[in-house]
């Protein structure tokens, strides 16, 4: 059996609790949690108290039993995230796990610790599943086995027919025998598919032999076909090697050497000669800036200006015939600077040749370079494709080869398609063979089957479980489940009741009958015990004095014999003269809820 022993409860900024943290040390007896309201003076209601049910609930779940939106879990007054985190054992027979659960809001997260180690998974979903697995429970077990809250949840008997049943066969460990039933059926289907293919597969194969046999002619005739084609291939890429091999055998390999010497000494020429006719541009170019100097000199003499345009002295009628000599001079002058120039520009005109010339030879040697570049090129290429041709001559003999050896597979495909129609019918037959075996078991895992019996024997103990419970509480009714689980409820004068028909009290006492016996079944089937039941305003309506009185000899006797820790949430006073074990006092001022030391009054 797994035992788990809840041991410590620390909440913080959850719904009215503040940032001091309340802690619950969980203890054995019967605890009573109780406060008051200082916001209201005289009153024990809103203090709350019930946050820690619902912080319970919130570490193992992520939601609280009333079902308040996740904006509005966190303190408002505070305007930080909530925190709770729930610590407890898991002992089975070998080993004890100590376990960590912590909860955040703003931000949404969720820490699982197993003896110190981190077991957080992926996503908060798959954290919570693994969380559900270690607790062995779901929250319609946890409301009805752990946390009563009759007046915030709804009850098992107020459940509708089809959460009850489904309620129930997990207590009894009974989802195997639906799980099973689901599996059958998917198995009784895939049978019927598998039938269904299996005839479908024999008429194909009949079909198939006819086409095989057009098929097989078909092969033959595209067999010759594509050896008639690789033939011709092969013959092909043999005369084009041949016809390289005679191109090889005549190619004469040339040197650019020679030629790129050449190249060079006609650069060298060519820079040479561009120096020359540079010089002669240079030369003739300033011959003909004196030219025109001297032709600007040779107009001015002779005018009116009263000064020598050459020496600058007063010119009188003694100097004519100096001025005349002058222009004489400066005549001869012009004359020979231009004579100068022609004989230039001859020299440059034959430099220029010469240029053209050593030009012409370059291009020429250039064009020489690259037939020979060309010819190499062209001889590599021819190299690359005789080896082509050689590697697909080979590939050509392959499949020349594998079209001649090629088996036509048709014979062995009807040889093969005979075989699988025969095995096809001896699946067809161990089919109907399985189909018969699903049949029969479908009877036995049926509500007419091994599960009815075995439901019989536990409601057995679990309808008398049930009415011992609410015979100790007084109850005016007896309460039997059938197989289906169809409750029925006889009242004190032997007429069958409606659930609803029933008073507060009543219904409670129903309610807490039911819990109990759920709790035993589970520990009577080896599967799980608490340590922990918690009941939220169990004292505070319905129950009378009288009926209060047998539920706490009810709880006293169960915390005995299980050792459990029972906590009641009750705002009456009169309620913590029950308790033996610890009183959990909160005090709620502005708005804040905190636990305070108990002092009795």
């Amino acid at each position: 059996m797994k035992f788990i022993e809840f041991k410590t409860l620390f909440i913080k900024n959850f719904l009215s609790i503040g940032d001091e943290y309340v802690e619950v040390n969980f203890q054995k007896g019967l605890n009573i949690i109780t406060g008051s309201n200082k916001d209201k003076e005289d009153r024990r209601n809103g203090v709350g108290k019930s946050a820690i049910a619902d912080a319970i609930y919130f570490a193992v779940f992520g939601s609280t039993l009333r079902d308040i939106k996740k904006d509005f879990i966190s303190n408002n007054l505070i305007n930080d995230g909530a925190s709770v985190k729930l610590c407890f054992s898991v002992i089975d027979e070998t080993t004890q796990r100590e376990v960590e659960i912590e909860r955040t809001l703003n931000p949404s997260k969720v820490f699982l610790t197993v003896d110190g180690e981190d077991k957080t998974l992926d996503s908060i979903s798959n954290t919570n599943a693994f969380i559900e697995s270690l607790l062995s429970t779901n929250q319609e077990i946890f409301k009805n086995c752990i946390i009563l809250t009759i007046n915030n949840t709804i009850p098992f008997m107020g459940m509708k027919k089809q959460d009850k049943r489904k309620f129930i066969e997990s207590i009894f460990n009974l989802e195997v025998f639906s799980k099973m039933l689901d599996l059958l059926r998917s198995d009784m289907s895939e049978v019927k598919n598998a039938f269904n293919v299996e005839s479908t597969r024999l008429s194909e194969n009949k079909n198939n032999l006819d086409e095989l046999n057009s098929r097989s002619i078909i092969f033959e005739d595209e067999r010759k076909a594509r050896l008639d084609k690789y033939l011709n291939r092969q013959n092909n890429n043999k005369v084009e090697i041949q016809e390289l091999n005679e191109y090889f055998e005549k190619y004469e390999k040339k040197s650019v050497a020679s030629l790129e010497e050449q190249m060079k000494a006609s650069n060298d020429s060519i820079n040479k000669v561009d120096i020359k006719i540079n010089d002669f541009h240079k030369s003739i170019t300033k011959l003909e800036t004196i030219v025109e100097e001297l032709k600007k000199q040779y107009k001015k003499m002779g005018t009116k200006d009263n000064k020598c345009p050459v020496c600058l002295k007063s010119v009188d009628s003694t100097d004519k015939n100096h001025i005349k000599d002058e222009k004489e001079k400066l005549k001869l002058l012009i004359q020979e600077n231009i004579e100068e120039i022609n004989r230039l520009n001859k020299d440059l005109e034959q430099f220029e040749n010469v240029k053209k010339f050593v030009n012409k030879q370059l291009k020429n040697t250039s064009k020489k370079i690259k037939n020979v570049l060309v010819e190499e090129t062209n001889y590599v290429n021819k190299e690359q494709r005789k080896k082509q041709l050689e590697e697909w001559l080979i590939t050509l003999e392959e499949d020349i080869e594998s079209v001649k050896t090629d088996k036509n597979v048709f014979t062995d495909l009807i040889k093969e398609i005979e075989q699988k129609t025969k095995d096809t019918n001896e699946k067809i037959e161990k089919i109907k063979n399985l189909s018969k075996v699903l049949d029969s078991v479908k009877f036995v895992v049926s509500e007419e089957g091994v599960k009815s019996y075995i439901i019989k024997k536990i409601l057995e103990l679990f309808n008398n479980k049930i009415n011992i419970y609410l015979s100790k509480l007084d109850s005016n009714c007896t309460l039997l489940f059938d197989e289906y689980f169809e409750e029925k409820i006889i009242n004190d004068k032997g007429i069958e009741s409606c659930y609803n028909n029933f008073s507060g009290a009543e219904r409670k006492a129903i309610d807490l009958a039911c819990m109990f016996s759920f709790m035993d079944i589970r520990r009577l089937q080896g599967d799980v015990a608490y340590n922990l039941c918690l009941f939220d305003e169990l004292f505070d309506c319905s129950f009378d004095e009288k009926g209060v009185e047998l539920v706490l000899e009810v709880l006293k006797e169960r915390i005995e014999t299980f050792n459990e820790s029972c906590y009641i949430i009750s705002h009456r006073k009169e309620s913590i003269k029950a308790a033996t074990g610890e009183i959990v006092n909160l005090e709620k001022r502005n708005g804040i809820t905190v636990r305070v030391d108990f002092k009795e009054e």
